[in-house]
């Protein structure tokens, strides 16, 4: 950066903060011929959420920040850095980003709350969850690579972790030994009903994208979910769902009315893109 355009942009400040008569009542600062106002700082105070919005010093911080990107933002204009084209292209990501998030946010608060009717009909069908909420304490070999049927076929036989353990230190394949709790609530019930039916002390298998897991059930204790705190967690989790609807929906109709991809890209279209 450039002192003297710097340095000018401060003098700018300085000199209006001292000039005849001062800002009003309604301006908090000037900056080289900007005014920031009372009502803008405000509104910069409630968007970054901060918790005193009231309190003297916070308010005081705050202008001091938006003082500070003003400064370094006309310092940077009377430079034309802003015109190059990293700098042109970085301003559109920020600005379509920007649109991109309040397009999310209008969605988002399209999507309906559920009704008292709908909270008991979820509960009712998820019993994993609620009536019969489970909290485990798990054994888990955590191994960095994908599985294969070969590896699956060789774990079948084993009866016990360690055996397992044996089968992964033969094949010289690295792993690591933790314990993590798992809570029914917060699992997807499919995995939790075939869980409820592994024996306890026996081993089992859960494959991921690029790694995998060897478990054993070391405990578990039933804590049923009802009442009120039920409905809460209930009402939360189907409106958390109807947004995740709401948003991939809207973004896949969008991508179908308006992207044609380039030869490049064109048999991407096939496989599933993230819509969020």
């Amino acid at each position: 950066m450039r002192a003297g355009a710097f340095g000018a942009a401060l003098a700018a400040l300085v000199l209006v903060g001292c000039s005849s008569g001062g800002p009003g009542k309604d301006v908090a600062a000037v900056v080289g011929g900007e005014t920031i106002t009372i009502a803008e700082l405000d509104r910069e105070l409630a968007i970054s959420g901060v918790a005193k919005a009231a309190d003297p010093a916070a308010r005081k911080a705050a202008l001091d920040e938006i003082v500070l990107r003003k400064l370094l933002a006309k310092a940077a204009r009377a430079q034309g850095l802003d015109k190059s084209p990293d700098a042109l292209q970085a301003k559109r990501i920020a600005d379509e980003s920007f649109n991109a998030n309040l397009e999310r946010i209008a969605t988002i608060a399209k999507a309906p709350k559920p009704t008292p009717d709908e909270v008991k009909a979820f509960i009712a069908s998820r019993p994993e969850q609620f009536a019969r909420r489970t909290g485990y304490l798990i054994d888990q070999l955590q191994v960095p690579q994908a599985h294969t049927p070969d590896m699956v076929a060789a774990f079948l036989p084993t009866k016990t972790l360690e055996e397992a353990e044996a089968v992964l230190k033969a094949r010289q394949m690295p792993y690591r030994r933790v314990v993590l709790p798992m809570d029914t609530l917060r699992t997807d019930p499919r995995l939790s009903a075939a869980v409820a039916k592994v024996p306890t002390g026996e081993p089992f298998v859960l494959p991921g994208a690029d790694s995998f897991t060897i478990n054993r059930i070391r405990g578990s204790q039933v804590q049923p979910l009802t009442g009120p705190q039920a409905e809460a967690v209930a009402r939360e989790m189907i409106h958390a769902e109807r947004i995740n609807k709401a948003l991939k929906d809207h973004i896949d109709a969008l991508r179908r009315e308006q992207v044609v991809y380039g030869p490049a890209f064109a048999n991407e279209t096939k496989a599933a893109a993230p819509s969020t």
